[in-house]
């Protein structure tokens, strides 16, 4: 095993600043399309209802790393000749949709044309991961992986007028790429609007999805202690 060595005084002050940042961050007014399709609607209650924000130098990070991802991919699609566009209007906004009177809320990251599956528009979606769950993607596809990636993209499709998703996936460890189109399905997009609709509405949390020893709760969920009051 290697020795940890203590942090210089650069890395401290980087640390710091990026703390800093993330506490100035307008905190989200609306439930995010990216968070409502978990697979437990109780646990996205809380994380609407009784936000408990994390302000972590490695999280802010991971989170600037994902942006670089998403870059690079558009890039490489431009590389191959598709037109991206990841913004629109003189003042460069993202692509967004909105519900329930902007009550749920989200942003795409772009929509690209000129694919040789086909012509037609698609909404593009880039996500990146470790290579044990890169590989659990590409064996499972993104429905049965995530049901969050599943709903976000639904959504988007459904603000959008869509009928198509370019979902593109990058392995943090080894650079590999994945890619699936995923079609438009209207039932789950007005599905999901109606979980939300419970999640934003209701004024206790919702049912839970698992019991309290299944390893989806105990393992993965940041609100298992609060939600079993333990």
């Amino acid at each position: 095993m290697g020795v940890e060595l203590p942090k210089t005084a650069t890395l401290r002050l980087i640390d710091k600043c990026l703390v800093e940042r993330a506490k100035n961050k307008q905190p989200r007014e609306y439930l995010g399309c990216s968070m409502v399709g978990d697979e437990c609607s109780r646990r996205v209650w809380y994380d609407y209802h009784q936000p408990d924000p994390k302000y972590d130098a490695r999280l802010e990070r991971i989170f600037d790393a994902g942006n670089m991802y998403e870059e690079y991919m558009i890039g490489l699609l431009r590389l191959a000749g598709i037109k991206v566009w990841d913004v629109w209007g003189p003042e460069n906004k993202q692509y967004g949709v909105s519900f329930l009177n902007g009550g749920l809320k989200g942003h795409c990251d772009g929509v690209g044309k000129g694919f040789p599956e086909s012509d037609k528009p698609h909404l593009l979606e880039f996500k990146s991961a470790k290579n044990t769950m890169f590989n659990q993607l590409k064996k499972k596809g993104v429905k049965a992986f995530s049901s969050r990636y599943f709903y976000q993209v639904q959504l988007y499709m459904h603000g959008l007028n869509l009928e198509k998703c370019f979902f593109m996936a990058i392995n943090k460890d080894n650079k590999e790429l994945y890619a699936e189109r995923i079609d438009y399905d209207k039932s789950e997009a007005e599905f999901i609007i109606g979980v939300a609709e419970e999640v934003l509405y209701n004024p206790a949390p919702l049912p839970r999805a698992f019991k309290i020893t299944d390893y989806r709760c105990k393992n993965y969920c940041p609100r298992y202690r609060q939600c079993w009051e333990l």
